[in-house]
């Protein structure tokens, strides 16, 4: 079993391996909507054209995927976007001055619970890891 988040185990995270500072600098935010979730990353300015690049090949790896190309190793989060994605979840991503905000949305109200779970665990693993940054700080 996968952790939640594992960037160095993951095929679709691991090109933010190569820039800890720049996974480390960005806040990310994950909230509930009636219908979903938004996904919100804050980058500093100085890094966003770095953020820029990864999400590139992030994106392209999820292109493959989504192509139908399997990838070998998934963490937690990446295995639980791509069953929502199979549920017929819409995902719509937009890049914003200070980052960007993903909408992972549904009409459907059992996938709506879906996405709802998998927020959930998401709040909760986020929440893990920044008090495992702090004492490591």
């Amino acid at each position: 079993q996968s952790k939640w988040f594992d960037a160095a185990a993951c095929d679709v995270c691991k090109p933010w391996t190569e820039h800890p500072a720049l996974m480390m600098s960005t806040k990310w935010e994950s909230h509930r909507l009636k219908n979903g979730m938004i996904m919100v990353s804050m980058v500093p300015p100085d890094q966003l054209e770095k953020f820029a690049q990864v999400c590139k090949r992030v994106d392209k790896t999820i292109e493959k995927m989504a192509a139908g190309e399997k990838p070998t190793n998934l963490c937690g989060f990446c295995q639980a976007m791509s069953g929502l994605k199979m549920a017929g979840v819409e995902v719509e991503k937009v890049d914003t001055e200070f980052g960007s905000i993903t909408l992972v949305t549904s009409e459907n109200p059992e996938t709506v619970k879906k996405i709802h779970q998998v927020l959930k665990r998401t709040q909760e693993e986020s929440e893990k890891m920044a008090e495992l940054m702090k004492k490591a700080a």
